[in-house]
C-alpha cells in the first residue's frame, strides 16, 4: 500500500506543477483576450471618432449648401424685382411716348387746320418782325444788340457819359446811388 500512497503523492505533486502550467496558460490566454478586446475597443473608438468627423463634415457641407441656396434665392428675388421694375418703367415710358406722340399729332393737326396749335416757325417770324421794325426783316445788329431804349436803361446812365472836352474821366458803368436821388420834390 505504501507504494500506492507514494504514487499518489507523486501524482499530486505532479498535478501541482501541471495546474501552475494551466494557470500560466490561462493567464496568457486571458491577457491575449484582453489585448484583443483593447485593440477592438481602440478600433471602435477610432471608428466612432471618424464617424463623428464625417458627420460634422456632412453637417458643415449641408450648412454651406443651405447658405449658397439662400444667397441664390436672394439673388433670384432681386433679379425678379429688378426685371419687374424695369418692365414697369419700360411700360410707363412707352405710355408716355405714346401720349406725347398723340399730343404732337393733335398739335400738328390743329396747326394744319388753322386751329389754336402753336406753330414755331410762325412764332419765330413774328418775333423777328417785332424786333426788326419795318419790312419784317431784322439784321444781326438789331437782334443781337438792342438799343438802350428797348432795354429800358435809365436816363441817369445816359447823363453819366463824359462830354469829351474835359480832362475828367467818367465811369460809364456806375449806377446812381440812393443818396444822389430826390424823391417827392425834396
Amino acid at each position: 500500500m505504501g507504494g500506492r500512497g507514494g504514487g499518489g503523492k507523486k501524482s499530486s505533486g505532479g498535478g501541482g506543477s501541471q495546474s501552475s502550467d494551466q494557470n500560466a496558460q490561462m493567464q496568457a490566454q486571458m491577457q491575449s483576450q484582453q489585448a484583443q478586446m483593447q485593440a477592438q475597443m481602440d478600433a471602435a473608438r477610432k471608428a466612432a471618432e471618424a464617424e463623428q468627423k464625417r458627420l460634422a463634415a456632412e453637417k458643415a457641407e449641408r450648412e454651406r449648401q443651405q447658405a449658397i441656396q439662400a444667397e441664390n434665392q436672394k439673388a433670384a428675388d432681386f433679379r425678379r424685382s429688378a426685371e419687374s421694375n424695369l418692365q414697369k418703367n419700360f411700360q410707363s415710358m412707352a405710355e408716355n411716348q405714346q401720349r406725347l406722340d398723340q399730343q404732337s399729332a393733335q398739335g400738328a393737326a390743329q396747326t394744319a387746320a388753322g386751329g389754336s396749335g402753336y406753330n414755331m416757325a410762325t412764332a419765330q417770324q413774328q418775333k423777328i418782325a417785332a424786333a426788326g421794325g419795318a419790312g419784317g426783316v431784322a439784321g444781326p445788329a438789331a437782334t443781337n444788340a438792342p438799343a438802350a431804349g428797348q432795354m429800358g436803361i435809365p436816363q441817369a446812365m445816359a447823363s453819366n457819359v463824359g462830354t469829351g472836352g474835359t480832362q475828367q474821366s467818367t465811369n460809364r458803368f456806375a449806377l446812381p446811388t440812393a443818396s444822389g436821388l430826390q424823391f417827392g420834390g425834396m
